[in-house]
């Protein structure tokens, strides 16, 4: 759940899950939606791909571009996951109820 699958190209699966994985409430860019609750737009990140080789994950600030723009169809458009650790990628709080699809939770 919550995931954004962003392909550059337009692209097609070549293998595609099985019925025992649900990929509901995911965003698809690019490549045809699978599962419920799918959205097909543009997730509108900030600045993909401004970081785009020898990434260090532990510093989040350098993936920034990846962060979702305030006009973004991925804000509130997700599902609450127990037990989801309770913050995003950058450290910013899970708490409002509505989360976002995506790794960036936009602050309110």
């Amino acid at each position: 759940y919550n995931n954004i699958f962003y392909f550059e190209e337009p692209s097609s699966w070549t293998v595609l899950p099985d019925n025992s994985c649900d990929v509901s409430y995911n965003l698809f860019y690019n490549i045809a939606g699978l599962g419920t609750h799918s959205l097909t737009v543009d997730p509108l990140f900030v600045d993909q791909g401004a970081e785009p080789y020898n990434i260090d994950m532990t510093d989040p600030e350098k993936l920034s571009g990846y962060k979702l723009m305030d006009n973004s169809p991925c804000i509130d458009a997700g599902i609450p996951i127990d037990n989801n650790g309770g913050f995003d990628f950058w450290g910013n709080p899970l708490t409002d109820g509505k989360p976002d699809i995506g790794a960036y939770e936009k602050q309110n």
